[in-house]
């Protein structure tokens, strides 16, 4: 039994997605793992379709079981968001690979720039860069250049490599046993303006679905396509985040400049650019272009934006995740769970029944009640509106 995992989003779940699980398979995985972000994304958005649903095509499409990446660190930065994915592989305590996809599949090169670009050197060079007012990204790839050269700087410029790196930093910090393996990307590069064979970029693919172009349905599974036909069907997709613009402006607009300086990654009186564009601005598109520079890219305002509204600040990152929250597993997924069952270092949540058993732990309850409200705010982005208690009364999903 050769246990590997997948950190991903599948905001939607497409060929390249399929590509990767197969590779994984060649490899000799016999059971595999999906970390997966619910409802909301790393772009500070909400994911095209339900955390369920894109759990019911993971199964359909090669995954065994699906563990959710609790909302905090899917809206966080990829710092945060890959200590929490890592956090709950590591402590699953039975997943012998973790597989991700990047633009370079040069394990050395990849820990040695995990190594590098975490040296108090690079820190501190960095921090100097950032006084010409870059992103820190930015920054750090140009202290890397100077002090290691362009490969290096140039591997960090990409963002899978970027979250690569992370990866490979969280499982050295946790002193795990996990082993990482990286894929090269197929065809397209994430985010990227590309449409290679019949294989398209997410960012792609979630324009073409916007747009309602059938166009879609070459570079996604037969199976996925169908689950996402009939939610297209049923108005239950695509989630849109300018369906709730209006009670989006009504929250900012009730927010002081303390309020949104305990969003994560607002800092260095960014707190009175976004008040004073919050106060000035009609539309979300507005908001954004105000406050985005050199120094702070449109994602990390989208982030803080999107993370104001559901109401998560930075004292959620004071706690690792507190549970292992499952959207859904097949048999195989069952072999996984048995032995969790007695190997996790975190509770196995699968049902309310679990959710009541945690009620003397603060940070769980911390943690699901932001899940409960989240949800029943993305359930305000659908074209049909859902009511409030998805989190409580969806199924696990059972292949």
């Amino acid at each position: 039994m050769f246990v590997w995992a997948i950190v991903c989003e599948y905001n939607p779940f497409h060929n390249g997605h399929q590509y990767q699980i197969k590779k994984i398979r060649e490899c000799g995985a016999t059971h595999i793992v999906a970390i997966m972000s619910g409802n909301f994304t790393q772009r500070g958005i909400p994911s095209i379709i339900s955390k369920h649903t894109k759990a019911e095509i993971a199964l359909k499409n090669g995954c065994d079981l699906i563990i959710e990446l609790p909302t905090p660190y899917c809206v966080a930065n990829a710092e945060k968001f890959a200590y929490g994915a890592i956090f709950l592989a590591d402590a699953l305590n039975c997943i012998d690979f973790l597989s991700f996809g990047c633009e370079n599949d040069n394990i050395n090169d990849l820990q040695k720039l995990a190594d590098i670009s975490n040296s108090s050197d690079v820190i501190s060079l960095a921090k100097e860069y950032l006084k010409n007012g870059i992103s820190f990204s930015s920054a750090r790839c140009n202290a890397i250049e100077t002090l290691f050269g362009k490969h290096f700087s140039k591997l960090i410029s990409k963002p899978n490599n970027i979250l690569a790196i992370e990866y490979i930093k969280n499982l050295k910090l946790l002193n795990s046993t996990i082993k990482p393996i990286p894929i090269l990307r197929n065809g397209c590069q994430h985010n990227g303006n590309l449409i290679y064979e019949n294989f398209a970029s997410s960012s792609i693919l979630r324009n073409m679905i916007l747009k309602n172009n059938k166009d879609i349905k070459k570079f996604i599974p037969e199976k996925a396509y169908q689950i996402l036909s009939k939610e297209f069907d049923n108005g239950f997709a695509p989630a849109n985040i300018f369906n709730c613009e209006r009670a989006i402006l009504s929250k900012l607009r009730c927010m002081s400049q303390n309020d949104f300086l305990q969003i994560l990654d607002v800092s260095e009186g960014l707190e009175n650019k976004i008040y004073k564009s919050v106060q000035n601005s009609v539309s979300l598109n507005e908001i954004y272009s105000k406050i985005k520079s050199k120094r702070y890219t449109l994602l990390r305002i989208q982030r803080i934006i999107l993370s104001a509204f559901l109401g998560i600040t930075k004292d959620f990152f004071n706690y690792s995740p507190p549970y292992l929250k499952i959207l859904g597993f097949n048999d195989r997924g069952k072999d996984i769970l048995k032995i969790a069952k007695n190997k996790s270092t975190l509770p196995i949540v699968t049902n309310n029944s679990d959710i009541k058993k945690l009620n003397n732990n603060s940070s769980a309850i911390k943690f699901l009640e932001i899940e409960n409200h989240s949800y029943n705010l993305y359930n305000l982005m659908l074209p049909n509106i859902k009511p409030c208690g998805s989190e409580l009364t969806n199924q696990i999903i059972k292949i």
